[in-house]
């Protein structure tokens, strides 16, 4: 029973850590798949899957659910609170559930249903033929003007009028603009028939204030958890109080057994994410992406290639581009995609008709970019040249959309699970277009050249990220919340500071080539120890992606370990920045020789990828006390206050970050202590002063540590400080470098 799944079941971990492979290496544009966080993928893999609980909270028809009941009233409550509904029910297992259980819940068999036609953006419980919407009820179907491509309110309430249906939707699967809910309640009240509201796909900018709540006019509403809310694959029907009673008994007996309590805790876990700031920005970043891409679609270089906007622009997270005047059609796209490491989905829209067995469709959408990550433009590619690779997106494995029989998904290239991910279409009326849905936040501006110029399959190339990202393993998972506790401690202790103020750039002069003079040692004012030690300072600051690089390959870029490891890298960044204009303001040092340094030091890089992740946190411990120390004892040498006060600052944030560091390997003394001691004596006993491997600089750090600043014996105060504060003077192990 406790055994892990690399040993139960190889063939399913193998698959699954292709998956995750498959994810990571790619930009995935599928508008139904979402970063699920972390402490979603908890709840949902947590031992509520062990429970069974038919019924509603405080009325089981199983013993032992007094924690499930209360686990489900929360989901409930946080439901309501986030769209201001007066009743909510957390069970359908996923979004047709939960439509089935609204349509039984409003109306008989056989009476009438209209909705948005599927070819114009409808969705299949809309009343599809072959979906049980289709047969269980008689069906009309609005569509889209012609010209406008936009929902004409008047002709809905004519064909309304006309058809007098029991319940009308308002929602969709493919459409770009709001929907105007108050005109289709109007419609539905002259009507005599129930609205219902579909809002599936932006239920997320509905729960962060940038879309128009439909509950407020809607006798019920339907959503997924999954799309933009971010959250446990599953459905949701939210509503009035007067139509709970139908819909509990709709969702079960009536469609369901027992309620996924799992998933049902996950779906809470997101409900509460999304009443979060943080969700209404990532919201907004989806809408903002989602006019990026239209506004470039518009450009008159996209139109001279066949491609026009559908709608002449978006509202929402996703954007239609009508195909007919290009060569393409939403295969090709799909295909074009996937070869610049993309996924997308067949679907279609309303214009040409093809064969069924040729979709023509193509959903798109970016996935969320960090905003500190940016795919960036570099060398031109030839013709011939391999297509770009896209920076891996962040993140733990998540669920995938399969909509359709194995090797037929309508979602596009399952192809670790399934054999191909074409779809083929339901019926013979599939037609050209192109959908691109950017809920996912703003995508960098190179992915929208590349979506613009598919046609011709012109791409720029593509800047890359220093490092792969592993799995979170059980120690990383153990650290984060020390590391997010850490964090908080580390951003209140900050005493913010610009690489302008100890900068005097009122002593800066051109160089020759500029008209002015070039350097030379006359120029350098500051005693040669000094610039010596900010030299070397400096080349080790310089070395930071190489250091960066290490960090985010022992443990993640995401969620805390991501926060913490890109500020440590912008403050030490700024070290570098301040050190390299002071120098080169006030000519301290040769420039030239300076960089010819660098260069070389640089290029060797910092490679410990044989060190355990302990070994790595020890080092940094290590590493951050020795340059604060260095800098302390610097400090104490320079006369000219300006610098004195930029290496204070600069031997300030060392120790914070010492600090940072020693606390996550206090912590692993606690969890795992006979390998950190070890790690501790392994790396103590290899420890270097600092600027050792920087080969031509040798006799300077020589030099410093002749003149006590920084040498063999300040490295032995560091070890023998840092193991005392660590509270193990006495430990065997490391008593020899606490003596010494």
């Amino acid at each position: 029973m406790s055994a892990p799944l690399a040993e139960v079941d190889p063939d399913i971990a193998d698959l699954l850590g292709k998956e995750l492979g498959r994810q990571r290496d790619t930009l995935e544009m599928i508008a139904s798949e979402n970063f699920v966080p972390r402490s979603v993928l908890q709840a949902q893999g947590s031992v509520l899957t062990n429970k069974y609980a038919e019924g509603l909270p405080g009325r089981r028809y199983y013993g032992g659910c007094e924690h499930v009941d209360v686990v489900e009233n929360i989901a409930r409550d946080r439901a309501k609170a986030l769209f201001g509904a007066e009743f909510a029910n957390v069970q359908p297992h996923s979004g047709a559930q939960a439509n089935a259980a609204v349509l039984a819940a409003l109306m008989a068999p056989g009476e009438r249903l209209l909705g948005l036609d599927l070819a114009n953006g409808g969705h299949l419980t809309h009343g599809m033929r072959l979906n049980f919407s289709g047969k269980l009820y008689e069906n009309a179907f609005y569509g889209v003007d012609p010209s406008t491509h936009l929902i004409d309110m008047d002709a809905v309430r004519a064909q309304a009028l006309e058809f007098r249906p029991k319940v009308i939707i308002a929602g969709w699967s493919a459409y770009p603009r709001t929907l105007d809910f108050a005109a289709f309640r109007s419609i539905a009240d002259e009507v005599d028939a129930a609205l219902w509201v579909d809002m599936a796909h932006f239920a997320g900018l509905v729960a962060a204030g940038l879309h128009p709540s439909p509950v407020p006019h809607a006798q019920l509403v339907s959503t997924t958890v999954h799309k933009t809310l971010g959250g446990a694959r599953s459905g949701l029907i939210l509503g009035k109080q007067d139509y709970a009673k139908k819909v509990n008994s709709a969702v079960f007996p009536g469609q369901q057994g027992g309620p996924l309590m799992h998933v049902i805790a996950a779906k809470a876990v997101a409900l509460k994410i999304a009443g979060t700031p943080e969700f209404a920005e990532r919201q907004q970043r989806t809408l903002t992406g989602a006019r990026i891409i239209a506004d470039r679609l518009l450009a008159a270089d996209v139109a001279k290639a066949g491609v026009s906007v559908v709608s002449r622009g978006t509202d929402v997270h996703l954007v239609l581009v009508d195909l007919r005047d290009s060569p393409l059609d939403g295969q090709m796209a799909e295909d074009l995609l996937h070869e610049v490491a993309s996924r997308s989905t067949a679907t279609p829209s309303p214009t040409t008709r093809v064969h069924r067995w040729s979709p023509r469709g193509c959903g798109w959408a970016p996935r969320p970019w960090p905003p500190a990550v940016s795919a960036t433009p570099s060398s031109p590619r030839s013709p011939t040249s391999s297509p770009p690779r896209w920076p891996k997106a962040p993140g733990p494995t998540w669920p995938r959309c399969g909509l359709g029989s194995p090797g037929w998904r309508r979602s596009s290239r399952c192809t670790t699970v399934w054999r191909t991910g074409r779809w083929s279409a339901a019926n013979p009326s599939r037609r050209t277009g192109l959908v691109a849905r950017g809920h996912r936040g703003v995508i960098p501006d190179t992915a929208v050249v590349a979506v613009a110029n598919f046609r011709t399959h012109v791409n720029s190339g593509y800047s890359y990220p220093m490092a792969q990202k592993p799995v979170a393993n059980a120690l990383i998972l153990e650290l984060e919340p020390v590391v997010a506790s850490n964090m908080v401690r580390h951003l209140d202790s900050q005493d913010p500071w610009f690489a302008h103020d100890y900068v005097p750039f009122d002593q800066g002069e051109n160089f020759a080539f500029l008209g002015g003079r070039d350097w030379d040692p006359t120029q350098a004012k500051l005693p040669r120890l000094i610039t010596d030690a900010l030299e070397i300072l400096l080349i080790t600051k310089d070395n930071l992606g190489g250091y960066h690089r290490e960090l985010v390959e022992h443990f993640i870029l995401e969620d805390q370990w991501g926060r913490w490891l890109g500020r440590w890298t912008a403050e030490e960044h700024l070290h570098a920045i301040a050190l390299r204009e002071y120098l080169v303001v006030t000519r301290e040092i040769d420039p030239a020789a300076n960089e010819q340094v660098r260069v070389e030091h640089v290029m060797k890089g910092y490679r410990a990828d044989h060190y355990s992740q302990v070994e790595t946190l020890v080092f940094m411990a290590f590493f951050e006390r020795a340059h604060a120390v260095f800098c302390r004892n610097l400090a104490e040498r320079i006369d000219e206050p300006v610098l004195k006060g930029l290496v204070n600052r600069i031997a300030g944030d060392e120790e914070r970050h010492e600090e940072f560091f020693a606390n996550l390997v206090t912590h692993c003394l606690g969890y795992t202590r006979d390998e950190t001691i070890a790690a501790i004596a392994a790396r103590a006993a290899e420890l270097d002063v600092i600027g050792a491997d920087i080969t031509p600089y040798r006799d300077k750090v020589a030099a410093l540590a002749e003149n006590g600043i920084f040498g063999p014996d300040q490295l032995r105060r560091v070890i023998a400080e840092r193991i005392t504060a660590w509270g193990l003077a006495d430990q065997p192990e490391l008593q020899q470098f606490v003596t010494a």
